[in-house]
């Protein structure tokens, strides 16, 4: 006996096999700054969550009398020596103007023993003078020549010392502008700004609560750095690699995207991976938003 089997005709096909991950994702921040008091002192917040802010736009003001009376102290203290400097400048000018006129008078009064020494050797040597009076000249001169060398040494030494005294209040008035520089950096850091163009998320404090140095305040959102972020198990997690391609899909739409990242940490038998858009920027995303994501593994 024979038995008669069905035969099932197909056509093959040339195509490709491909290996992929498929997973569902959420639209993460990937720039979304936590901004903080830098000092302690009473918050006014300016904006609410879910704000459009652009960047540089002050979102809450801190207000700490503490640091504005200490800025005010060193800008005294400031004052006080930039006044030091300027009278060491001038004290300098006017000394070294005295130590000139005594080199001019002290070079005058050589002169004038050098010539009376002349006239009183040549008038012993007529016998006008006596010994006594050409040796009185002698000394006059010498005494002269000493007092010019003494003034010329102290007013070519002076500069130096003026120097010295200037830059000595210099360097003091210096150090001070940097601490006042310093607080008044601080002060303006008392106006909480934005760091980007974004959006108010997490507001974490209470409009006119005290808040201490560092706490945080609240979060922006920059929602032109989007990423999605899914998690594949650990088995999977082995073939994934930065650079993969991958299309994501959400509320009819599809875009392409890459494989920026993936963590080296495993957390309860899933790894945490992040995908950035391709050229394309999606609009009207928003934080949280859940997409599907397909990650190309290999295809062949």
């Amino acid at each position: 006996q024979t038995c008669a089997l069905p035969i099932s005709i197909a056509t093959v096909e040339r195509g490709n096999f491909v290996r992929d991950i498929s997973a569902d994702g959420q639209v993460v921040a990937a720039v979304s700054p936590t901004l903080y008091a830098n000092a302690l002192g009473t918050v006014s917040l300016k904006v609410h969550a879910g704000d459009t802010v652009t960047k540089g736009e002050v979102l809450a003001v801190v207000d700490s009398p503490d640091l504005t009376a200490k800025l005010s102290q060193e800008e005294a203290t400031l004052a006080s020596l930039r006044l030091d400097w300027q009278r060491a400048t001038l004290n300098a000018e006017h000394t070294l103007a005295q130590m000139r006129d005594a080199y001019n008078q002290a070079e005058v009064d050589q002169k004038t023993a050098q010539r009376e020494r002349d006239r009183s050797r040549k008038a012993y040597e007529q016998g006008s003078y006596s010994e006594l009076q050409a040796l009185r000249a002698e000394d006059a001169l010498e005494k002269a020549q000493f007092a010019f060398q003494q003034a010329k040494s102290t007013y070519e030494e002076q500069p130096k010392q003026n120097h010295f005294d200037i830059d000595s209040k210099k360097a003091l008035f210096d150090r001070q502008q940097f601490i006042v520089s310093d607080l008044q950096r601080q002060v303006d850091g008392l106006n909480v700004k934005s760091p980007v163009d974004g959006q108010v998320g997490q507001v974490q404090v209470a409009d006119r609560a005290s808040v201490a140095k560092d706490a945080p305040l609240l979060t922006v959102v920059d929602l032109s750095a989007l990423e999605v972020e899914i998690k594949v198990t650990e088995s999977l997690a082995r073939d994934l690699r930065p650079g993969m391609t991958a299309d994501l899909e959400g509320g009819g739409q599809h875009w392409q995207g890459v494989v920026s990242g993936v963590s080296p940490e495993v957390v309860a038998g899933q790894v945490t991976a992040r995908l950035r858009f391709g050229a394309e920027k999606p609009a009207g995303l928003r934080q949280s938003q859940r997409l599907s994501v397909r990650i190309f593994l290999d295809r062949r």
